[in-house]
């Protein structure tokens, strides 16, 4: 489903019409960098919700740090130091954001009518929306955010919000919670015109996927196709938890926008000995972050030296390869970027790539400044490392989803069925995504195979062109 379609049934005005966002809005830097990397964000917002259930002379250092032992515990299995919760509440950072949670809480204390209680009934909106409001009473719902770029974000909280009022035909008011900035934004949603027609177009989603379930379902059956999952607590918990279904799979080895690895050699050791007793086939996607055209002479190696650590701790557990992004221009003439992306890359690869487990290269989706967008220039970049024969060590990742978005001569299928033509053995993997925005528009937004603008019968085609060539397929 569009997610146009849906803003077009929203009240008029009001996607572009944010609340203003007060100046110096800031994260509670100490309480962030003490949680655990891959999780600190959505830590952070279960955090947040607990001490924003809790009256505001309730909302203290002593509550925070029982919120923070309790969270880290429950979700990743890990121990908070007294000295760490010392060091949170020692930060200028910590009491202003108390103080932001007081305020909020106040806000809804005087907004609510009747008691409010936390809201755990899950909601499948059958759209771009699964969840459920964060509080309610009887006839208000309440979801909170913790963002630093509301502007940006405020059009998808619309609509997670009002897909909630939607499908509760008893709600009669929203709220926006938003603690950073200490704004609790409302709206009286008995005066939305659209509210029955957003709920059916939500309906109607859920039919679809509920039609599609079965091809689907049997498409990922026949071509033993796999999925990115997210990583577990420890690296060998990853391998585990998807290791016994014989499927393909990919995970990233620490955030995807962090720069920061804390990986243990014990750790990476044991995944690779149960990744050579399970069979497991699986692949690391480099962090989102990396922009390989970087200049390599600007004292900003950050990007290089993160790609050649996923490599070698790849190598470790017996990955069939790295994932990474083509380099983005930002303010550089493309050919300049390029001859950066190509020392930086070539640097990599001598550093710490291998056949075994090699660097691959993912198919961009012309989004901004990415570079190599058609066919030859991605295609003739690849084969700049070591000329028809191609350099061992560098592979190609063909996303279906990007290549479709990119549009040109070349469209997914085309795409792989040439490169299998001309260049057997150089691609490695594809991520099956179908793709939520049309052909040409240069916009990476994947959709479920089948659910998109490609289709059920052209991911169909992609499946078997990719199987015919022993090529294993993800879905992201």
């Amino acid at each position: 489903m569009e997610t146009a379609t849906l803003k077009k049934l929203l009240p008029r005005g009001i996607v572009t019409h944010p609340p203003p966002e007060p100046e110096g809005t800031r994260y509670p830097a100490a309480l962030l960098s003490a949680l655990p990397d891959d999780e600190s964000y959505a830590l952070l917002g279960w955090i947040t919700e607990d001490l924003l259930r809790l009256p505001p002379a309730g909302i203290t250092q002593a509550a925070l740090d029982a919120a923070i032992v309790t969270r880290c515990a429950a979700h990743c299995e890990v121990e908070v130091p007294p000295a760490t919760l010392a060091k949170i509440a020692k930060s200028k950072t910590t009491e202003p954001y108390l103080e932001h949670l007081r305020g909020t809480r106040r806000q809804i204390r005087l907004a609510a009518r009747g008691d409010i209680a936390p809201d755990e009934a899950e909601v499948g909106t059958g759209g771009p929306v699964v969840g459920h409001p964060d509080m309610r009473t009887a006839t208000q719902l309440f979801e909170i955010k913790m963002t630093g770029q509301l502007k940006k974000n405020w059009p998808q909280f619309l609509l997670q919000l009002f897909a909630y009022a939607a499908l509760d035909p008893t709600a009669e008011d929203i709220y926006l919670v938003l603690p950073l900035q200490e704004i609790v934004w409302h709206y009286d949603v008995r005066t939305w015109i659209g509210r029955a027609a957003y709920r059916g177009a939500l309906h109607a989603a859920a039919a679809t996927r509920a039609a599609t379930a079965g091809p689907i379902a049997a498409l990922i059956a026949t071509y033993n196709i796999g999925t990115h999952i997210s990583k577990a607590r420890t690296i060998r918990d990853t391998v585990a938890s998807n290791a016994p279904q014989a499927r393909p799979f990919q995970f990233f080895l620490s955030g995807p926008q962090s720069s920061r690895m804390a990986l243990k050699p014990d750790d990476l050791a044991d995944a690779g000995a149960l990744t050579i007793a399970t069979d497991a086939v699986h692949y690391i996607h480099s962090q989102y972050l990396i922009n390989l055209a970087t200049p390599p002479d600007a004292d900003q190696t950050m990007h290089t030296e993160l790609l050649i650590e996923n490599l070698r701790a790849a190598a470790v557990i017996g990955s069939r390869g790295v994932v990474v992004h083509v380099g983005k221009s930002t303010t550089q003439e493309p050919a300049v970027a390029v001859a950066n992306m190509r020392t930086n890359l070539a640097r990599a690869i001598a550093a710490a790539a291998t056949p075994a487990c090699p660097v691959i290269l993912e198919t961009p989706a012309g989004q901004g400044t990415e570079l190599l967008r058609s066919y030859d220039e991605f295609v003739g970049f690849i084969l700049g490392f070591g000329g028809a024969d191609a350099e061992p060590r560098l592979r190609i990742c063909v996303d279906t989803c990007h290549v479709f978005a990119c549009g040109g001569d070349h469209p997914p299928l085309a795409y792989i069925d040439r490169l299998r033509s001309e260049h057997p053995g150089l691609l490695a993997l594809v991520h099956f995504n179908d793709s939520a925005a049309p052909c040409g528009s240069c916009a990476d937004r994947h959709a479920a195979p089948g659910q998109g603008h490609i289709g059920l019968a052209g991911m169909t085609a992609l499946a078997r062109s990719a199987a015919m060539a022993d090529v294993p397929l993800v879905i992201e």
